[in-house]
Formats: C-alpha cells, sequence, structure tokens
C-alpha cells in the first residue's frame, strides 16, 4: 500500500466517482517472443510496443464499469453506500491492490489457439531473428490478453476484439415520468412548504399591522400637539411617519387624506423661493425690447421655483382644460399669463367662480403667447398643493389674523381635501382646532 497521501487520493477518488481517470491502472501483456510489455492504462486504448522485438501490442483502457468477480476494476459501484465503504478501505488500508498478472486463456480460446497453430504452414511462422530485424512492420499487433478474447500465436491471423452486446435504453412512458416527478411525497412535501411560507407571510403582515396601527396613533397625536405649539420641525417628522402607516395599513378615510395633505404642505413649503419671478421677467423684457422669441435663459431661472398663488381663476379659452389665473402681471408692456390645470381647482371654481383659491406650485415652463404679445407660464399640474392649515398658511406669509376671510378659505380647501366636496355636512367637516385641523 502506499503512503497516507496515496490513500486519501484513492478514497476520494472511489468516493466522487473519479476513480477510473485518477487512479492508476498497471498492465503487463505478454509477446510473443516471451518478454512482457507493462505500463499504466489511459482511458483511451493505447498501442505499446514491445521494447524487445518491436512488436506493437493493443492496450485496453482502464475499465470504467465496476468490479465483477471475473474482472477487476478500481470503479465501486455506482451506489452511495458503496463508494463510502470503498473510500473506507482505501483509507484503512484494506482494500486489494490492482493485479497485474494476465488472465490465463479459458479452456473455450485454447481449442481455438491449437487448431490454428496446426492449419498454419511452417513457411509462414515468422523467425524470432525477422521478428527482432523487422521491428514489427509486416507482422500483425498482439490484442491484451485483458479483453477476454482468445490470441493467435500465428503471425496471419488477423484479431478481432469482441464487443458485448448493449442492450437498448427501454423508453419510459410520459405517464410513467409523470408519475415518477409528481409522487404523493413529493406533492405533500411542496403543499407543506407553500403552507409554512403562507403562514410566515401572514405573521410578517399581521406583526406589520399591528406596528403600523400603533405608530399611526402615536403620530397623529404629535401632529395635533406639533400644530398646537407650531412646531414645525416635529409636524414634518410625525406627518411622515404617519403617512406610512396609513399606506401599510391601506387607510383612505378623512384622517387619512388630512395627514396627507398636510405633509405635501409641509414639503411645498421646504421647496418656497425667495426669488420674484417678476424680476426675472424684468430683466428679460429689458434685454429683449425687440419682442425676441429666444426664451432659453428665462425658462432656465423660472423652471423650477415653487410659489405661492391666491387667485380667482378663469377658464382658458385656447385650452379648455386649463385655468387662468387672475394675476395682474405685466412686464415691459407685455402681458404675462398664468395656467395651471387641476381637478381640486376645477372643482372649487365650479363652487364659488369668485372666491380665491390659495396653493403652491411649481413653475414648468415659460412661452410666447400665440399673438406674439405676451408671455404664458404654465405650473405643473402635479404640484398643486392646497393651503388647508392655519399655521402653515401663516408659514407661507399669510396670518389669518390681517385676513379674516382667511380662515373660512381655508375650511372651504380642508372639505374639498379630506371629503372630495368643499360643502361638506356638519358631521362629516373635520373638528377644527387651535393652530390647525383634525
Amino acid at each position: 500500500m502506499g503512503g497516507l497521501g496515496a490513500r486519501f487520493t484513492r478514497a476520494k477518488a472511489r468516493l466522487f466517482g473519479t476513480a477510473a481517470r485518477e487512479i492508476p491502472v498497471p498492465f503487463q501483456v505478454p509477446c510473443l517472443c516471451g518478454h512482457r510489455v507493462a505500463g499504466i492504462r489511459r482511458v483511451q486504448h493505447q498501442v505499446a510496443t514491445c521494447s524487445n522485438c518491436g512488436q506493437s501490442i493493443f492496450i485496453l483502457p482502464v475499465n470504467v464499469y465496476p468490479a465483477t468477480r471475473r474482472v477487476h476494476s478500481e470503479v465501486p459501484d455506482p451506489a452511495l453506500s458503496a463508494r463510502t465503504r470503498a473510500a473506507l478501505r482505501d483509507l484503512s488500508g484494506t482494500a486489494a491492490e490492482p493485479s497485474i498478472t494476465p488472465v490465463p486463456p479459458t479452456a473455450d480460446t485454447a481449442p481455438s489457439t491449437a487448431s490454428t497453430s496446426t492449419e498454419a504452414p511452417p513457411k509462414d511462422r515468422p523467425s524470432a531473428g525477422r521478428r527482432k530485424s523487422g521491428k514489427g512492420a509486416n507482422t500483425p499487433d498482439r490484442t491484451d490478453p485483458q479483453s477476454g478474447s482468445g490470441s493467435s500465436p500465428t503471425a496471419s491471423e488477423p484479431v478481432v476484439e469482441s464487443r458485448p452486446r448493449v442492450a437498448p435504453i427501454p423508453r419510459v412512458p410520459l405517464t410513467v415520468r409523470l408519475k415518477r416527478t409528481f409522487s404523493p411525497f413529493r406533492l405533500l412535501v411542496v403543499a407543506s412548504l407553500v403552507l409554512l411560507c403562507l403562514t410566515t407571510w401572514w405573521l410578517i403582515q399581521r406583526q406589520r399591522q399591528e406596528v403600523a396601527r400603533k405608530t399611526w396613533r402615536k403620530e397623529m397625536d404629535n401632529v395635533q400637539q406639533a400644530l398646537t405649539d407650531r412646531d414645525e420641525e416635529t409636524l414634518a417628522t410625525s406627518l411622515e411617519k404617519a403617512v406610512n402607516a396609513a399606506h401599510t395599513l391601506s387607510r383612505t378615510d378623512t384622517e387619512a387624506r388630512l395627514a396627507e395633505s398636510l405633509l405635501a404642505q409641509c414639503r411645498a413649503l421646504n421647496l418656497l423661493t425667495a426669488a420674484d419671478p417678476l424680476l426675472a421677467l424684468a430683466a428679460f423684457g429689458q434685454k429683449n425690447a425687440d419682442r425676441a422669441t429666444d426664451l432659453t435663459q428665462l425658462n432656465a431661472e423660472l423652471r423650477g421655483l415653487c410659489l405661492v398663488f391666491e387667485s380667482t381663476l378663469i377658464p382658458e379659452t385656447d385650452s379648455p382644460s386649463h385655468w387662468l389665473l387672475n394675476l395682474p402681471w405685466i412686464v415691459q408692456s407685455r402681458q404675462v399669463k398664468v395656467l395651471v390645470k387641476n381637478p381640486l381647482l376645477e372643482v372649487l371654481h365650479r363652487h364659488d367662480a369668485n372666491e380665491p383659491v390659495l396653493f403652491m406650485a411649481v413653475i414648468d415652463s415659460c412661452r410666447s403667447s400665440t399673438d406674439g404679445s405676451g408671455l404664458t407660464i404654465e405650473l405643473q399640474s402635479d404640484s398643486v398643493t392646497l393651503l388647508t392649515s392655519e399655521f402653515l398658511a401663516e408659514l407661507a406669509g399669510f396670518d389669518s389674523r390681517q385676513m379674516p376671510e382667511l380662515t373660512g378659505r381655508l375650511q372651504r380647501q380642508l372639505r374639498l381635501v379630506t371629503t372630495g366636496d368643499p360643502v361638506a355636512a356638519p358631521e362629516e367637516q373635520p373638528q377644527t382646532v387651535a393652530g390647525g385641523s383634525r
């Protein structure tokens, strides 16, 4: 037996099914001249040359089939238990070494050899000297005795290797393959896994909703306290958490819509800019006294500005879906129109066309009028945010103490945001408290 490293290599090759490629298998084949040709078998067949007489000898490849009682092989049975036992035997050093003794001719091959040798005339038999001098150039190859077929000692008879007949693999019907694939045990295991996954998902969702329910109640109380204390930072933080909890709970009631509206107002207030668009328009009018239509620089200055607007709405004749703000903007004898498109503003105009609307919006673009005599500024429709809280309106620059009509205007917009109707019933209206709404 070899050392520990060699035993470990053999055991690994047997266990992982690579014994035919990794375990060396020696051979010794007798030549006609009496010399023995030795070497290591390969995965493919090889032709060895006798060093004594120069004759070519066909050597079979490594046996890739499991060993039997008569034929030795380094390849164990493909079953996992058999490979494990063979690996353990190699590690313990009790595995038998491969035999290099050639298999003796059997009884069925001996008569064939004798009859062939008697039939061949003596003159056809090459002498040993001719074989040595000719180096096997005119003599046929001799086959490996381990092939299992009888070899003739004469040089004139061709050697034919007999191969075992392989039985065809039967075709398995589709119904049988389906029954094997979808066996009752496999279906039971899959159903158990699906049930386990669904149960885990339900438990996680239930825990998330429970946490979201507690967060909603806690943060809405903090929102009410922040409106009372006029704490802008706490208000924005609590509204963010409350809206996320409402989305987890899939809430669409009045209180949830109120929280979303207050959060949108806080975000719009953070985007408010101190830049005056009229100054940019005036500078543009001075540089373009000849009424040039290049508005690239003006668009770069105005686009993205968030402003607060308080104005009544006028239907736009050129664009029926847009509304024109009633703002007296005239710069360098050019009239400036402001257009906006929003369904909430349309509802407010339909309810009372003479009542001004207080909202925040972002400028989208600026273009020349159709007749070329003025400018048209269009607001982003999805950026329109109605003001509904007196505290947030005060942060935007509108004080209800100086504008008594502001309270009723905010209440009307609050009813529209929470109930969808600016004239909601008294029991549907949110309760108004100091500093805000709840």
